[in-house]
């Protein structure tokens, strides 16, 4: 089985793979057991909390209009529409400041507090490591990202999950 969950640009993605029956589309956020530990996935932009302006524009992008729009639309046209919104965003994010851009401890210490053991996310295109002690417990904090020109995995056994350089580059 393959699971897919949608990111900032590959969104409209998942109403035509979750057709395919060798495909599993994860709500985003997902909670799942992994290796016998409660986790958290979500791609990591819900977690953003500071970035009200991007929030605001995901909530209108990802709408049910917006992806009618996209779906009746010429494959051209729905490109250069994609390129021009993939420059806007960089100048954009070029031009907040970090802790708009960074995940609150508030927001780690909320999905913690509910049960979850770890939460696995991307979004910040920085990888780490951390732990967070809330008021239930601590829990595991796993950020994926680019670093050095590659996407980076993590892996769970049994005993200790750990993040790892993918074995191609992307």
């Amino acid at each position: 089985m393959l699971y897919f969950l949608e990111g900032n640009r590959d969104f409209l993605a998942s109403h035509y793979l979750d057709t395919l029956p060798w495909i599993d589309v994860l709500i985003n956020p997902s909670i799942i057991d992994v290796a016998g530990r409660t986790v958290y996935i979500g791609h990591g932009d819900e977690l953003c909390w500071n970035d009200w302006p991007y929030q605001m524009y995901k909530t209108f992008i990802r709408s049910a209009w917006m992806r009618f729009a996209a779906d009746h639309v010429s494959g051209p046209v729905r490109k250069r529409v994609v390129q021009a919104m993939a420059k806007a965003s960089s100048r954009i994010v070029a031009g907040k400041k970090p802790a708009m851009l960074a995940v609150p401890d508030k927001a780690y210490q909320q999905v913690i507090e509910s049960g979850v053991q770890a939460i696995i996310h991307g979004h910040l295109h920085q990888t780490y490591r951390s732990t967070i002690t809330t008021s239930t417990g601590v829990g595991e904090i796993y950020a994926f990202g680019w670093q050095d020109n590659q996407r980076n995995l993590i892996y769970f056994n049994h005993e200790s999950p750990r993040i790892s350089p993918a074995k191609a580059s992307c």
